[in-house]
């Protein structure tokens, strides 16, 4: 349950801190679960293995679909099915986040741009510049979403190779 938490406080403040601290669970996990393998034995060897190879299976599925096949245009692709889940999820938890950031005056522009930073900004005539910035960056959030799948990845992957280790036929 304190992972859940860990969670969902992260998903609803995705910052620099809490992308870290969620992929930090992840880079701790899986070196420890190789002393698990060597000295456990039974279903806590079962459930180091499934782990391991899950969430290292999930990550290079990640990686290669995301990060090794690029759009035409150079970026990375959004095709994972957990890039999917994160943008939906982004959508759902932060509707409204752009927030403006200062209003200067006087400058007589009417030019409208995308920094590309997720920030837009607006200059007409009279009225000054509006910049709106996003409050939380999508890519934090999306390093959360990633490290949250990967390790229910490793969790389900231990789950099963547990029950088959408790199913196994065992020969005399």
């Amino acid at each position: 349950m304190t992972l859940a938490a860990l969670f969902c406080v992260a998903l609803a403040r995705p910052t620099r801190f809490w992308s870290e601290a969620v992929v930090l669970l992840v880079l701790v996990g899986l070196p420890t679960s190789v002393p698990a393998i060597v000295y456990r034995t039974g279903p806590a060897r079962a459930f180091a293995v499934g782990f391991l190879v899950f969430t290292l299976g999930f990550l290079a599925a990640l990686i290669s679909r995301e990060r090794l096949f690029r759009d035409p245009g150079g970026r990375a692709s959004d095709q994972f099915l957990s890039s999917h889940l994160g943008t939906w999820l982004f959508a759902k938890i932060h509707p409204n986040n752009d927030q403006p950031a200062t209003s200067m005056t006087g400058l007589g522009m009417s030019i409208g741009f995308d920094s590309g930073t997720g920030s837009t900004i607006t200059m007409v005539p009279g009225s000054g510049m509006t910049m709106t910035l996003p409050k939380y960056d999508r890519a934090r959030f999306m390093e959360i979403v990633h490290a949250g799948c990967a390790l229910l990845a490793g969790i389900a992957g231990g789950l099963l190779t547990q029950l088959l280790h408790a199913t196994r036929k065992r020969e005399p």
